[in-house]
């Protein structure tokens, strides 16, 4: 069951149907998958809370819930037959104006956690129900299984883009397009696994370093908010001399967001990729490096901003296969996109703080009117050791890439979804969660912690932390064990910045009657609590 204002939901889920009584509310969930086709948001599968109490245990969901824009009503999806079944950190996407595509992700079952490789799609033939096919490709080449990668849909209903993705605690080092009628996967390269951009990681080493300059480390920390600053510290040089250089292919990474751009007449079309994680390697704090010298695996937290160009793509594409070292007389396959911090526009918002920090995975973002906003996830401060989560809300503007934060969001939180809602210009942001336990698991070993927040130094406390990095948690994991899954609906309103919580309207205050179908294949009732 899934209590929200007093209000219970209760499903009964068989081997090949899901039913749910209408009017309710789906339990809250993290790492699940949104897309919107017309007017409504459909979401798939995900992690989250069954029971109360005692038995109150973390499950898998294989369900599909609707959510109506215009009305702000939840409906449950149904189907019968074959289905993905449950799963969490997979990705989907609108396959037209009636359908939904879905990719890999993660299924626990019986033996315990199996990465997917499987793409299916879904065909509405109602307005809360449809069937599922599991789609084969039209050869071998295809995508290794894989999560927390990305799915984009790109204008024209047939052209898909997945990017990135892990296997475990390595990075897939490519991206894919589908031409979803032919069934035709083409793979792209990206960088080296454990590749990670020098920009970025002097941004996140240097950031909480001792050599800091400014009152408190303030202007150091400034001078580092974005890729394209002018980096100061022991090897800003360095960094600098390799911006200048620039590498050729993004590095392999997942946990990142990505949006189809270049509508425009002036800007390239494709798929623009934004921050994720990307694992590397380092020796314990104290410790040389010697062959007795074990290494610990680490995420690291990305800012960068890149374009798969589709026409560097179409010239290097024969017979399959995309040749990525063609580069004379044809357009760049990928194009980085250095970014830029419009610290007059952030004072206007927070003066206490002029400070952007954009390194961040496991966040959530939409495109908007030439815009990209993005909201919440983790960043990982690798001198500490320590895994925050966030709860800015950031803006790119496409026409000059320029970033600038917006009004402060939700309670922090990461494995949230949002999706655009053009019709009444705000986007609307679902579910996520703030537990300790899942930022653990999502960074890594167990040396990585979600602490509600550390000093500049060892010398500072924790409300000079959150003068300069009010977008960290604070307190994010105190109480109920550290434990908090998101059951509540935001809309962020693009023209006039105001955040509001979605009042859902429930259609009758007494719980309805539960919609049974029984069915030869047997199965079971499961509660949501």
């Amino acid at each position: 069951m899934s209590r929200r204002g007093g209000r219970t939901a209760v499903c009964l889920m068989l081997s090949t149907l899901v039913q749910c009584a209408q009017g309710l509310e789906p339990p809250g969930r993290y790492s699940h998958c949104s897309v919107v086709v017309g007017t409504r948001m459909f979401v798939y599968g995900g992690r989250g809370f069954t029971g109360a109490g005692q038995d109150r245990t973390l499950q898998q969901f294989g369900d599909m819930w609707v959510l109506d824009l215009v009305t702000d009503t939840w409906a449950a999806v149904v189907w019968e037959d074959e289905n993905p079944g449950s799963r969490s950190s997979h990705a989907c996407a609108p396959a037209g104006d009636a359908g939904i595509l879905l990719f890999g992700g993660i299924q626990i079952g019986s033996s315990g956690e199996e990465l997917m490789g499987d793409l299916w799609q879904f065909s509405l033939t109602s307005e809360a129900g449809g069937y599922w096919a599991k789609l084969k490709p039209s050869s071998d080449a295809k995508p290794s299984p894989r999560s927390d990668h990305s799915l984009v849909a790109m204008p024209g209903g047939d052209t898909y883009y997945l990017t990135g993705g892990c296997n475990e605690r390595v990075a897939q080092p490519n991206a894919w397009r589908l031409k979803l009628d032919a069934g035709q996967w083409v793979e792209v390269s990206l960088g080296e696994p454990e590749h990670a951009e020098p920009s970025d990681e002097a941004i996140v080493e240097d950031l909480f370093g001792a050599g800091g300059g400014g009152e408190g480390g303030k202007e150091t920390i400034a001078s580092m908010a974005t890729t394209n600053s002018s980096l100061e510290g022991a090897n800003g040089t360095d960094v600098a001399q390799a911006q200048e250089r620039g590498p050729r292919l993004p590095s392999a990474r997942c946990a990142h967001t990505s949006a189809a751009v270049g509508t425009a007449e002036d800007k390239p079309r494709g798929v623009l990729i934004f921050g994720g994680r990307v694992s590397i390697s380092r020796y314990p704090e104290g410790e040389e490096e010697e062959e007795s010298s074990q290494e610990e695996a680490m995420w690291q937290s990305l800012a960068d901003t890149w374009i798969l160009r589709e026409d560097g793509l179409k010239a290097r594409l024969s017979d399959g296969v995309v040749n990525a070292s063609l580069n004379e007389g044809v357009p760049s396959l990928w194009q980085r996109e250095r970014t830029e911090f419009d610290s007059a526009e952030l004072a206007e918002v927070d003066g206490d703080s002029d400070v952007l920090l954009l390194n961040r995975s496991d966040h959530a973002s939409v495109l908007h009117d030439g815009h990209l906003y993005v909201f919440g996830g983790l960043f990982t401060d690798l001198e500490q050791r320590t895994v925050y989560i966030m709860k800015d809300l950031v803006r790119l503007r496409l026409e000059d890439y320029s970033w600038k934060r917006l009004e402060w969001g939700p309670q922090w939180r990461f494995g949230h979804t949002m999706v655009n809602d053009p019709e009444r210009n705000r986007f609307v942001l679902y579910g996520g969660t703030s537990t300790c336990q899942r930022a653990a698991a999502s960074t890594g070993s167990g040396i990585h912690r979600v602490r509600g927040m550390r000093a500049l130094t060892p010398r500072r406390d924790c409300r000079t932390r959150a003068r300069f990095l009010p977008s960290l948690g604070c307190g994010a994991c105190a109480g109920a064990g550290g434990v908090d899954v998101f059951d509540d609906i935001w809309a962020y309103h693009y023209d006039t910045g105001v955040w509001e919580v979605v009042d859902l309207d429930t259609a009758d205050p007494d719980y309805p009657t539960l919609l049974m179908t029984i069915l030869m294949a047997g199965g079971g009732f499961v509660l949501f609590m």
